[in-house]
C-alpha cells in the first residue's frame, strides 16, 4: 500500500484527490476526518475506485452518512442513515470485503450494504467545502 503526505484543495467547485491501486481488494480503510457541517456539504472517502466507477461514504449537509457507488458517471445510493455532524473530528472507518461493504462512525456501525460492483480499487477524498483528512489507514481486511 502507499504512503505519504496528500493535499487535497479545490477552488469553487468539488475537489478529489485518489491513490492506491486498481488492484486492492478486501480491506478496510479508516481515516480522521473534520467535515464542515454546512448544509452544502458533501465530502467524503471513496473506496474501490478504478476508471469508471467507485464507491464512496459520504457525510452530506452536516446531517446524513451516505453510502453510495458512481457507475460512470450514474449515482446510486446503497445507505443512508441520519447522522449529526459537527465541525469536529470523527473516525470513520469503511470496511470492503467480497461484496459486503459496511462504514462506521467513532466504533458505531452505521452503514451496511451487499454490493459486488468494485471488488478491488483504490482510495480517494472527496470534497466539496472545507473538509480535513488525517492518519488515513488502509489494511488487508
Amino acid at each position: 500500500m502507499e504512503s505519504g503526505v496528500h493535499i487535497l484543495e479545490h477552488g469553487g467547485n468539488s475537489g478529489y484527490a485518489r491513490t492506491g491501486s486498481v488492484s486492492w481488494g478486501d480491506y478496510s480503510l479508516s481515516a480522521d476526518v473534520k467535515p464542515s457541517a454546512w448544509g452544502s456539504e458533501n465530502d467524503g472517502i471513496i473506496f474501490g475506485a478504478r476508471d469508471g466507477g467507485y464507491y464512496s461514504v459520504d457525510i452530506v449537509a452536516g446531517d446524513k452518512l451516505v453510502l453510495g457507488k458512481s457507475v460512470n458517471g450514474a449515482w446510486t445510493v446503497l445507505a443512508t442513515t441520519e447522522y449529526d455532524f459537527s465541525s469536529r473530528w470523527y473516525k470513520l472507518a469503511i470496511d470492503m470485503k467480497e461484496g459486503s461493504l459496511s462504514a462506521s462512525v467513532n466504533g458505531t456501525a452505521l452503514l451496511h450494504a451487499t454490493d459486488s460492483t468494485y471488488t478491488t480499487g483504490g482510495i480517494g477524498f472527496e470534497s466539496n467545502s472545507p473538509f480535513e483528512v488525517t492518519n488515513v489507514s488502509v489494511v488487508p481486511a
